[in-house]
């Protein structure tokens, strides 16, 4: 039996093989199975490669149902790698992957092997939204199944509503507090870094720290963010405080197609901590780097501006994200308090 060229071995993380990759294409044509055996891997191919060179039907209905590993390498290679959020994806479907195993069979998974994963998942204590990206990543594992006919039906999936939470926000006697300790101990770009957050509502990590020094306008007395989590350039004005931050951190940047920020991420968060600790608010879970940009919100919120405004000014995709907000505008609601008052 001549062997395929279009036939190559699956290994596990350990190593072994546990499968074989059938893989043929002949005038743009393209057709691949999964076989048990090396013997019976070149057996399919040399079939499907007759069949191809001679037009004949393939038999889609013989062709192997896709375990959660063949599925998962599929979606991978064809659309998660090249996305913003690929780190967190391969940790969710790892976690997918880890529960029903990376041999298992999609259409082996019912609606009561899903009840235990949901089971499971609640029982580590992370939250709805957590729970909604892994169950979000074993759909898209069935959903492409079924595209590519490796599969007859998808089982129900459920998911899970987000959990309403407080947001927090940063006191101003928090942020003095924080800004002068980070000067005290020298930490300048720390304190820099969070007057940035605070004043402009930048996302700490997909934004803020990517900013350049030739996004910064000192004419406009704008900053441009380029790379965004929605995609979507726009613009920040500084406030007096920001600009003074900006001047700084410009002259000490060299390259202007270089981050004003010469740091990582694991830097400011390592250091931002030490602060929390040293305020007395170690077990404040809350009190995180995100928190700058909630608090951004939370102010211009409660200055009562347009939530349309504030939308744009946070970057927030959808107008819900900002409404979120809304309890602390309140200038509408005196005039009700008013109209009241006539009976």
């Amino acid at each position: 039996m001549a062997k395929g060229t279009g036939v190559r071995p699956n290994y596990n993380k350990e190593g072994v093989v546990v499968s074989w990759k059938v893989d043929v294409s002949f005038n743009g044509n393209r057709h691949t199975a999964t076989c048990t055996t090396e013997d019976e891997a070149n057996a399919k191919y040399n079939d499907l490669k007759e069949k191809l060179v001679y037009g004949q039907p393939i038999d889609l209905k013989q062709r192997k149902v896709w375990t959660t590993q063949d599925a998962k390498d599929y979606i991978w290679e064809h659309e998660w790698k090249d996305t913003k959020s690929k780190k967190t994806t391969l940790i969710n479907v790892t976690s997918v992957l880890n529960f029903f195993g990376s041999h298992r069979l999609l259409s082996d998974i019912d609606d009561d092997l899903i009840d235990e994963f949901i089971d499971y998942l609640k029982s580590t204590g992370i939250s709805n939204s957590t729970i909604n990206r892994k169950l979000s990543c074993l759909s898209k594992l069935f959903t492409y199944a079924m595209r590519k006919r490796r599969l007859d039906t998808k089982p129900y999936i459920p998911f899970f509503k987000k959990a309403k939470s407080r947001k927090r926000f940063i006191s101003p006697e928090e942020e003095k507090l924080h800004l002068d300790i980070a000067i005290r101990w020298g930490m300048y770009d720390v304190h820099d870094f969070s007057i940035y957050l605070v004043d402009g509502g930048a996302r700490p990590w997909t934004e803020a720290i990517k900013t350049r020094k030739q996004d910064v306008n000192f004419t406009m007395n704008t900053i441009s963010l380029w790379q965004t989590k929605q995609d979507t350039p726009r613009t920040i004005f500084m406030t007096k405080r920001l600009r003074e931050v900006m001047e700084r951190r410009v002259a000490l940047t060299q390259d202007k197609t270089s981050p004003i920020f010469d740091f990582k991420q694991t830097y400011y968060s390592d250091n931002f901590n030490r602060i929390k600790g040293q305020m007395g608010l170690e077990n404040d879970k809350q009190f995180i780097p995100y928190t700058w940009r909630h608090t951004c919100c939370s102010r211009l919120a409660m200055q009562n501006l347009n939530l349309v405004k504030i939308k744009d000014w946070m970057g927030h995709k959808s107008i819900l994200t900002t409404m979120e907000y809304a309890h602390l505008n309140t200038a509408d609601l005196i005039d009700c308090a008013k109209a009241l008052e006539n009976f």
